[in-house]
């Protein structure tokens, strides 16, 4: 952060993380610069009413998410989510120490934190909450205190321990500046990750195109074609069958949560593939649940094996799927993901390309949707329909594939990276004002074309792969 200038003068402080502070700072206890801090309420879930439940999963991507939003006829003062309330996801593992500033006020609902959400607010002006906010967001390894078991041997924020975490603590004034400062870097980063998202969508976009060509018209341009008499496939190859899934595999099935849930999970042991560990480019175990053997092998029907398919069965990651190499070893699925286990007559990545593809995404909607129902039944996925290519044309299709994606592939892979570095420049911002190790009381938000980096991104539309190289 050199272009930024350090504080005249530093005192040391007590707290190792933090170091020494500005001298005219105070390093003071949250619970002497707020006045609330609690948890919400179990909620009395009903179909509709006008109370909001506040749960983790609602912020905690970073954004305010209501796609799943539930709602509540009970009311408890202590759960009532005030505007600039600053949210903590406050139980689990993957969100545990999300933070997020409430600003979707709105004059027909009430908002209601759920009891794994602690609400800090101060109500009598003190502090700025977006200061206490960023402070809270730069690194959950700075409320590592706070962490214990609960009643129920959930990890979890315990709030007297939240209550005692101390903060650097500039006055009221310095902390609003500070904290315009960097509302106004943040919404410039949020902007330029926002184009290099676009790219990206366009990337996958023609990646898509490519894999749809291929699975549905093959690779010869002058091939003969046949109706294959199901609406969603149209005209395919002649030589080409069309096989419903179920005469291609072997198994159809997903597994169970375990007996005794999530208090069965172990931090060493086999992993236990739940739908958010099935990705259509990967099967990620950053944070994959794990059971000791014992559990694993007494769910012997939802083992998985290299070569299986892994299908996501229902909720909003309802169709993607992957397929597992000889890299995963032993692992087990839950009853959201759906094991697809090939026979010799098609080859599992070509499977795997055809259920990611449009062909077999239409068949996901058509039956979840189309069937009234939610979520997929085994029986929907046995009756999918197929056009399947001799297996020397499907290994053709499957380096063909490769080979035209690899540029698309690096070039998003280029662009992931490249957000990461942003994502982590941000941290770095926040992190060096909120503890004063820059000064920023000089700084005016007319210096936006000066920033040492570019917040601006390419047009998506300007940005194209080629299926013989890369224009950018």
């Amino acid at each position: 952060m050199s272009r930024y200038p350090v504080y005249p003068t530093y005192k040391p402080t007590s707290i190792d993380w933090l170091g020494d502070i500005p001298e005219h700072w105070k390093a003071r206890r949250l619970r002497n610069m707020v006045d609330f801090i609690s948890r919400g309420e179990t909620p009395n879930y009903v179909d509709h009413s006008n109370k909001k439940v506040v749960n983790q999963a609602t912020f905690s991507k970073g954004y305010w998410d209501e796609s799943s939003i539930r709602y509540t006829d009970k009311i408890v003062s202590r759960g009532v989510v005030n505007q600039f309330d600053v949210l903590l996801a406050s139980t689990g593992g993957g969100v545990l120490g999300k933070t997020f500033l409430f600003e979707q006020y709105h004059p027909n609902f009430l908002y209601v934190a759920d009891s794994h959400v602690t609400l800090i607010r101060d109500s009598k002006g003190r502090v700025d909450q977006r200061f206490i906010y960023y402070f809270l967001s730069i690194n959950f390894s700075l409320i590592e205190v706070t962490i214990g078991q609960g009643a129920t041997n959930q990890t979890e924020i315990q709030s007297r321990f939240l209550k005692n975490l101390k903060l650097p603590s500039p006055p009221l004034p310095e902390q609003t500046h500070i904290a315009n400062f960097l509302d106004h870097k943040c919404r410039l980063i949020d902007k330029f990750l926002d184009k290099k998202q676009q790219l990206i969508e366009v990337l996958k976009e023609q990646k898509q195109a490519i894999i749809n060509q291929a699975v549905t018209r093959g690779l010869d341009p002058n091939v003969k074609m046949k109706d294959s008499g199901v609406a969603w496939l149209g005209k395919i190859p002649a030589h080409w069958e069309v096989k419903k899934l179920k005469f291609i595999t072997k198994k159809i099935g997903s597994g169970v949560t375990p007996k005794g849930g999530a208090s069965v999970y172990t931090n060493d042991g086999i992993p236990l593939l739940r739908s958010q560990n099935i990705h259509f480019d990967r099967i990620d175990l950053s944070d994959v649940a794990r059971i000791n053997p014992s559990v694993h092998n007494s769910m012997k029907g939802s083992k998985v094996k290299e070569n299986d398919v892994l299908l996501n069965i229902t909720g909003g990651s309802i169709g993607r799927c992957f397929f597992v190499t000889d890299t995963l070893g032993e692992a087990n699925v839950n009853q959201h993901v759906c094991i697809i286990r090939p026979t010799n007559h098609i080859i599992t990545k070509y499977l795997y390309l055809v259920l990611s593809s449009n062909v077999g995404q239409k068949q996901v909607w058509f039956y979840q949707y189309g069937g009234g129902r939610e979520g997929l039944n085994f029986q929907n996925l046995k009756n999918f329909d197929l056009a399947l290519p001799p297996l020397d044309e499907q290994e053709a299709i499957i380096n063909n594939i490769d080979t035209e994606t690899s540029q698309i592939e690096q070039a998003i892979s280029r662009i992931e990276k490249e957000m990461e570095l942003i994502k982590d420049y941000r941290q770095i911002l926040i992190s060096e004002a909120v503890t004063g190790k820059i000064d920023v009381r000089n700084w005016r938000s007319n210096e936006e074309s000066e920033d040492q980096i570019s917040m601006a991104a390419e047009p998506a539309a300007d940005y194209q792969v080629k299926r013989n190289g890369i224009d950018a």
